[in-house]
């Protein structure tokens, strides 16, 4: 069985000898230690269970339960409104999510940077790091020390300790960096006599509110409690070809579902299986199970969630498979949905653009390194293939492969303002043309580039236009990488 590569680069409490520490920070190491009544590592808590709750805006998105053993732990999330389950985590070596089907995935790049830091926080591992103190501020009444932290990769945190009381209040990961982002409004609760533990942390001024009750200290918890949860649903791979229908902008696949057979997109950028109300009227698709929204470019809209009893895509059967639908028709050539993360994520997926055909095999029999392609570590975090990109031979971009983007680039409007791109208004928007994006010795010359607005981190959407370059492109979601085989001469 293949196993998903490691982060070595700094998932261990392996850190550079750091300079003598100042006094400010020796002295509020001291303090927050008082206040918590316990250092990471030093015996007191070995493992944590508790119950959370996510609101936004008084609203209760979630709630779960999560382990921890020292920096590993797992969360079983439950998402209200859509009825459906999720799960994330770290092994100790590995960030990982699972979706709604149990198919699971590594995080790899630049997801794992800010997901490390919130775990070092939220456990109180960045309190064994090296501190240098960097002043002290008012924010509502109270005095603030910050501090800064910086990983081995050099991912910065800034860390504000309450002078009076060695509580932490605040925390901004990679200050002024592309993936910025504030933990506010930390409260803690006491865990048990004398030990205070995070109880509640707000992602940004108004984000989203992550609360935490029913604290157990030091309950058993298992290996097999961290990891990732068995898949509901179940593929059955086949052995054949699938017919694709490539137009100029669009891939195209014939399925069935519960025998019923549609035309749909093939859309590597969507999170999901998303089908119309027509379609899920034709294939007499079970009653709603919970409810929610499609977010994508062109807005949001109102879906339905169920499952269907089988998804027949050529010779392969994904079965119980969780889909979306009540989608009005959006484009003529997969009038019935579009095929996503949720249909592929436990395959190894390879799209031979040269040929049209598509094969979906199961990917503990693939080593992507013997294909003979670019192999590239990609990440799936957000449900879809992320690589690194660099814009003009210096920026570091994470782009998705995007089979649903019907042209070129989609790039922030923040980017584009931000390092004074100049583009002119079109009938999509403000356009206009890159001059560079590269993959190693890879270059994807002056692309047509559109803006989209919203969305933190540095990425961009490259579509049917940067996808034409390659004969096959070949995804493995459960490892994380993406194959490139670019176009012979």
């Amino acid at each position: 069985m293949k196993c998903a590569a490691t982060l070595a680069f700094f998932l261990v409490l392996a850190f550079p000898v750091a300079s003598r520490a100042t006094d400010d920070a020796t002295w509020l190491k001291y303090a927050h230690r008082a206040y918590t009544g316990f250092t990471f590592g030093d015996g007191t808590i070995h493992t944590l269970a508790y119950d959370f709750t996510d609101t936004y805006e008084k609203k209760a998105m979630s709630n779960g339960h999560a382990v921890r053993v020292g920096l590993a732990y797992r969360e079983n999330v439950h998402w209200s409104d859509e009825n459906i389950e999720s799960s994330d985590g770290f092994t100790g070596s590995l960030f990982w999510y699972a979706d709604s089907n149990g198919f699971a995935t590594g995080l790899r790049g630049n997801d794992v940077p800010p997901t490390y830091a919130e775990d070092l926080i939220e456990t109180d591992a960045i309190a064994v790091l090296p501190w240098t103190y960097q002043g002290t501020v008012k924010d509502s009444g109270a005095d603030l020390a910050m501090v800064r932290v910086t990983l081995n990769n050099g991912f910065p945190i800034e860390l504000y300790v309450d002078r009076a009381t060695g509580a932490y209040r605040r925390a901004v990961l990679d200050p002024g960096g592309a993936y910025e982002m504030s933990l506010q409004n930390i409260v803690y609760t006491e865990a048990r006599p004398g030990v205070r533990v995070i109880s509640a942390i707000q992602f940004g001024n108004d984000g989203d509110l992550i609360t935490v009750n029913h604290i157990a200290v030091n309950p058993v918890v298992s290996e097999s409690d961290l990891q990732p949860p068995p898949r509901t649903a179940q593929w059955q791979f086949g052995t054949g070809a699938i017919p694709l229908t490539l137009t100029h902008d669009r891939i195209v696949v014939h399925a069935a579902v519960n025998g019923v057979t549609g035309t749909f997109l093939l859309d590597t950028g969507a999170a999901g299986i998303f089908f119309t109300g027509d379609f899920a009227r034709r294939a007499h698709i079970a009653k709603a199970t919970g409810h929610g929204f499609a977010d994508s470019l062109y807005g949001s809209e109102k879906i339905d969630v169920g499952r269907v009893e089988a998804l027949k895509i050529g010779d392969s059967t994904l079965t119980n498979a969780l889909v979306y639908y009540g989608m009005a028709p959006f484009d003529v050539w997969g009038p019935d949905g579009l095929l996503g993360y949720g249909a592929l994520a436990g395959a190894y997926v390879s799209l031979d653009l040269k040929d049209a055909t598509m094969t979906l095999r199961d990917a503990a029999d693939v080593d992507p390194s013997s294909t003979g392609g670019i192999v590239l570590p990609a990440s799936f975090a957000e449900g879809q293939p992320s690589i690194p990109m660099l814009l003009n031979k210096s920026l570091v971009f994470d782009a998705v492969v995007d089979t649903g983007n019907p042209g070129g680039v989609v790039i922030p409007a923040r980017i584009i303002s931000g390092y004074g791109l100049h583009f002119y208004q079109s009938d999509a928007g403000p356009c206009g043309k890159l001059d560079t994006l590269s993959i190693g010795a890879l270059n994807y010359d002056s692309p047509d580039a559109c803006v989209a607005y919203g969305g933190g981190g540095r990425w961009l959407l490259a579509g049917m236009d940067f996808l034409r370059r390659f004969d096959r492109v070949d995804f493995d979601y459960p490892l994380g990488d993406v194959v490139l085989f670019p176009k012979k001469p």
